[in-house]
């Protein structure tokens, strides 16, 4: 990632990610994970960003004869002032189940204003996502899981928030949310 004190050049960070899941019934899974966020600011107050992903799943067919591959890519738009802050932007999924492919949309928006600066801030937004069901996900969840269930995506298509947040000194900040 990148390590810019001046918030005016561009920001990235990156991440690759591999995990594998094993169980006592030689059932495995591997997944791969790839992460990149990308955003830059500009004198204007102005911010562009985009977040991109993929990952793929791979299981023994004892557990399931299909992999799962998603790849997402959300470009965003936002500005920032001493009132407020916004970010508005569209996250689009390619969820490959097998031979099928869909193709899912999810909005982005966020809202904060700066009502007593550092102090009280309150904020809300609606965005939406998909949630990964692989086999070390719903057996994390439920350790008595039968291998072989074929359990799939989650599709959050649109969830919203609300929120207060601020700090009263360097040791004390809260964020409140629902």
């Amino acid at each position: 990632g990148s390590t810019n004190k001046d918030s005016l050049h561009l920001n990235y960070t990156g991440s690759f990610d591999y995990l594998y899941t094993y169980d006592h019934y030689q059932n495995s899974e591997h997944a791969f994970l790839l992460n990149a966020d990308l955003n830059e600011r500009f004198r204007s107050g102005n911010i562009f960003g985009l977040e991109a992903g993929a990952g793929h799943y791979a299981t023994s067919n004892s557990i399931d004869s299909t992999n799962n591959t998603l790849i997402s890519l959300n470009p965003w738009f936002g500005k920032s002032s001493s009132e407020f802050i916004y970010r508005i932007g569209v996250g689009m999924v390619l969820d490959f189940q097998g031979e099928k492919v869909d193709p899912l949309f999810f909005p982005e928006a966020h809202l904060q204003i700066n009502m007593v600066r550092g102090v009280l801030m309150p904020y809300f937004g609606v965005g939406g996502h998909m949630q990964v069901n692989n086999y070390r996900t719903v057996a994390e969840e439920n350790r008595y899981v039968r291998p072989g269930l074929k359990v799939k995506n989650t599709q959050h298509k649109i969830r919203g928030y609300v929120g207060l947040k601020g700090s009263f000194s360097r040791q004390f900040s809260y964020d409140l949310r629902a």
